[in-house]
C-alpha cells in the first residue's frame, strides 16, 4: 500500500511518463521493476515540557491548560514528521509553562497578603 502511494506520488509529480529502471531475472519483463527504498529515520522528539505544564496548570490554570495543550502538539506534529512545528510548539510550551507559573506565584502571593492583611485588621 505504502508502494502504491509512493509509485503514484511519482507519477502525479513527474512531467513524463515513469522511468523504469529494470527489471529482474525473475519479474516478467512487461511490468514496471519494484524499488526497495531504504527506510526513513525520525529525527528525535524535541523536548514536551509536560511534566512543567502540568505543575503550571495546578499553579496557574488559564496558562497552564494553554501550556499543556502546546506540550500535546510536540508529539503530534513529530509523528506528522513536522520538525518545525514540533519545535515551536516545544518552544511555546516552554514559554506558556514559564508564564502560567510566574503569574501563578504572584496571584497567590498577593492573596496571601490580602487575607494576612484581612486578619491583621479584624484583630
Amino acid at each position: 500500500m505504502a508502494m502504491f502511494k509512493y509509485r503514484q506520488f511519482l507519477d502525479e509529480t513527474e512531467e513524463g511518463p515513469p522511468t523504469v529502471i529494470g527489471s529482474p531475472a525473475h519479474v516478467p519483463t512487461n511490468t514496471d521493476a519494484v524499488v526497495v527504498l531504504p527506510p526513513v529515520y525520525k529525527l528525535p522528539c524535541p523536548e514536551d515540557y509536560r511534566r512543567r505544564a502540568i505543575i503550571a496548570t495546578i499553579i496557574c490554570l488559564p496558562f497552564g491548560l494553554l501550556a499543556l495543550n502546546w506540550s500535546y502538539k510536540v508529539h503530534k506534529r513529530h509523528d506528522d514528521n513536522n520538525k518545525a512545528g514540533a519545535m515551536r510548539a516545544s518552544g511555546e510550551a516552554s514559554s506558556w509553562s514559564i508564564i502560567a507559573i510566574g503569574t501563578g506565584i504572584f496571584l497567590w502571593v498577593v492573596a496571601i497578603i490580602v487575607v494576612i492583611s484581612e486578619l491583621l485588621t479584624i484583630s
